[in-house]
C-alpha cells in the first residue's frame, strides 16, 4: 500500500498560518484520449509554503501546474485559492506562472518586456511604472533593462521569466524546473529571489528534477508517479515514511585516521556505523561516542540526502 506523509506546521519561519489554505486542489483528473496524466491528485498549499513537486518524466507536475493557472481545463475535481473557487479573474491577480521554457519575446527589450506583461495583467499606469522598476530590482537585470532579449544570458533569461510572473505580487508562484539550464551564479541568484518572496508570506509549488534543490529550498515535497500522489509531507517526514536515519555515523576503524578512506568505508567490512533517527539526537550521539573514547573529529557524520529518500520511495510505491 502506498503511504503518504502528511505535513504538519509547514510555513515561512515564525509565521502564524490561520483560514483556508491558499490553494487546494482536490480530485484532479485530466485523461489525453485513453492516457490518464491526472488521477485524482489532492494537494494543500498554506501561506509561506514552499513545496516542491517531484516525479519522473510523466507523472504529471507540468499538467498538474497548467490546470492550476488555467492552461488546462481538467476533467473532474476542483481547486480553490484560499477557499474561493479559482477563476480567471483570481488568476490575474493572485497568481504568478514562470513556465519550464521561456515565454520571452526576443525583440523587446528587459524593460519592455515587463512593461508589456504588466499591461495584460491590466493595471494602470502608475501601478506599471512602479511594478516593473521594483521587478528590475528584483531579478537584478536593472544594468540591462535597455538590452533586448535576445542578447541575454540563459540566467538573466529565466531571472526575467520569473520577473514576469511576479509583477502582479502573486499570493502564489507556480515554478517549472525555474533552474534548467542556469550556470551556478544564475542559480544562486534565483534562490536567493525566491528565498525574499517566501519570506513576504508567498506560497511557491516548484515542480524540479533537481533534487538537491529541494533539500537545499523546500520546506515539503509531493511526489508524483503516474499522475498520482504517491507520498507528500515535510521532508523529515518522508524520510521517517522511508524508514531511513537523519545521519549516518562512520566510526573510525581502530588504529585508523578518519582520512583514511581504505578504513572509512568503501566497502570495508571493518567499518563501524551509527544510525540516528533525527536531527536533535546527534549531539547526543556524539557525546556518547565521545565519552566511549572516540574522538569526535574522526567520526564522518553523513547526512540523509532527499535524493536517497526519493528514490527509496519511489520504489516503494511503484511497487504496489
Amino acid at each position: 500500500m502506498i503511504g503518504h506523509a502528511r505535513p504538519t506546521s509547514r510555513g515561512a519561519k515564525g509565521m502564524h498560518v490561520t483560514g483556508p489554505p491558499t490553494l487546494a486542489i482536490r480530485q484532479l483528473v485530466k485523461k489525453y484520449h485513453q492516457r490518464v496524466a491526472l488521477a485524482g491528485v489532492d494537494l494543500t498549499i498554506e501561506r509561506g509554503d514552499w513545496m516542491a513537486l517531484v516525479g519522473p518524466n510523466g507523472a504529471g507536475k507540468t499538467t498538474l501546474l497548467r490546470s492550476v493557472i488555467g492552461l488546462i481545463r481538467p476533467d473532474e475535481g476542483s481547486i480553490e485559492f484560499e477557499g474561493r473557487a479559482i477563476d480567471p479573474s483570481i488568476r490575474r491577480a493572485s497568481m504568478g506562472y514562470a513556465p519550464q521554457d521561456n515565454a520571452l519575446h526576443e525583440t523587446l527589450t528587459t524593460r519592455e518586456h515587463l512593461t508589456y506583461f504588466s499591461k495584460l495583467l491590466g493595471l494602470d499606469h502608475a501601478t506599471r511604472r512602479k511594478r516593473v522598476e521594483e521587478a528590475l530590482e528584483f531579478v537584478q537585470l536593472k544594468d540591462r533593462q535597455h538590452d533586448l532579449v535576445k542578447g541575454l544570458s540563459g540566467g538573466m533569461k529565466r531571472r526575467l521569466n520569473i520577473g514576469c510572473a511576479v509583477l502582479n505580487h502573486p499570493r502564489i508562484l507556480l515554478l517549472d524546473e525555474p533552474t534548467t539550464g542556469v550556470d551556478p551564479l544564475s542559480r544562486a541568484a534565483i534562490w536567493s529571489m525566491l528565498r525574499q518572496l517566501r519570506e513576504e508570506g508567498t506560497a511557491i509549488l516548484h515542480a524540479t528534477h533537481r533534487l538537491d534543490e529541494v533539500e537545499f529550498l523546500c520546506d515539503a515535497a509531493t511526489i508524483l508517479g503516474e499522475g498520482r500522489v504517491l507520498y507528500e509531507g515535510a521532508l523529515d517526514e518522508l524520510r521517517r515514511v522511508a524508514g531511513l536515519p537523519a545521519y549516518v555515523l562512520k566510526l573510525p576503524v581502530s588504529g585508523a585516521s578518519a582520512s583514511d578512506e581504505g578504513a572509512e568505508g568503501q566497502g570495508n567490512p571493518n567499518a563501524r556505523t551509527i544510525e540516528v533517527q533525527d536531527t536533535p539526537e546527534l549531539p547526543e550521539a556524539i557525546a556518547t561516542l565521545a565519552s566511549q573514547g572516540v574522538d569526535p573529529a574522526q567520526v564522518r557524520v553523513c547526512p540523509t540526502s532527499f535524493e536517497t529518500v526519493f528514490q527509496a520511495l519511489v520504489k516503494s510505491g511503484s511497487g504496489t
